[in-house]
């Protein structure tokens, strides 16, 4: 079940992250910290979804992806930010995530360091582009 608010979460906070906006990234942190463990669960599987549709995007035709048309919009610009340099490890990190949401993390100590690394992460340059 994709939610407009996670549609809006998730740009939003990929958006704070690329500019590595701490403050914001910080206000952004304590509203997802109030919406309880099993929206956070959820906002967390969108954000996989999400970085998987952004790799089909990128490595596969349009016909692969399952998006709404916000969720094409973003993702468009949004996908050359994720590829064979990033990808694994943001999935990782984006999973772990999920794990450690539902065993009991503190979910403000969770979400900071998560967007800290997704900050990092989506500043990684793809192979490909550093090739020409």
């Amino acid at each position: 079940e994709v939610s407009e608010e996670n549609i809006k979460r998730f740009q939003q906070w990929m958006r704070l992250n690329y500019q590595a906006n701490i403050l914001s990234v910080m206000d952004w942190v304590d509203e997802i910290s109030k919406i309880g463990r099993e929206r956070q669960k959820a906002f967390l599987q969108y954000a996989l979804h999400m970085i998987r549709e952004s790799l089909v995007s990128n490595f596969a035709s349009n016909d692969l992806q399952r998006l709404r048309r916000e969720e094409q919009d973003f993702t468009q610009k949004f996908s050359p930010f994720i590829h064979e340099s990033n990808a694994i490890e943001l999935i990782e990190e984006l999973e772990k995530a999920y794990f450690d949401i539902g065993r009991n993390a503190n979910p403000k100590i969770l979400f900071t360091d998560l967007s800290l690394k997704m900050a990092l992460l989506l500043r990684i340059k793809s192979l490909n582009l550093q090739s020409t």
